[in-house]
């Protein structure tokens, strides 16, 4: 298993997700954690994480909650980010809700 068969695995259910209605950024909206369950049961390896259990993996300090993402030999993924990134900061996902709390939120 490569890191382009994983790619090719996400591409493949983002087909059937389409089927179903699901936008990539609407899957990871509130079906995040199936999505990522999906790729690993078609993988057969790889790990399901939630961002809130592996604060470690992260660079920056990103809002880590409420995601679920897909690793594979050191590459996040999920149903927007389907290369793969080595830091699950950079995850389409991550960075929209960083660019959100730094456009809404203000320091007390």
């Amino acid at each position: 298993m490569t890191r382009e068969d994983i790619t090719n695995i996400i591409e493949q259910l983002l087909r059937k997700w389409d089927k179903l209605g699901y936008s990539p950024q609407a899957i990871n909206n509130g079906n995040c954690e199936e999505f990522a369950m999906d790729i690993q049961e078609i993988a057969k390896t790889g790990q399901v994480i939630w961002g809130e259990d592996y604060p470690e993996l992260f660079k920056t300090n990103v809002d880590k909650w409420g995601h679920c993402f897909y690793r594979f030999r050191g590459y996040c993924f999920d149903s927007e980010t389907i290369k793969g990134v080595k830091n699950p900061d950079n995850l389409k996902y991550y960075l929209r809700s960083k660019k959100y709390f730094e456009n809404h939120l203000t320091p007390i």
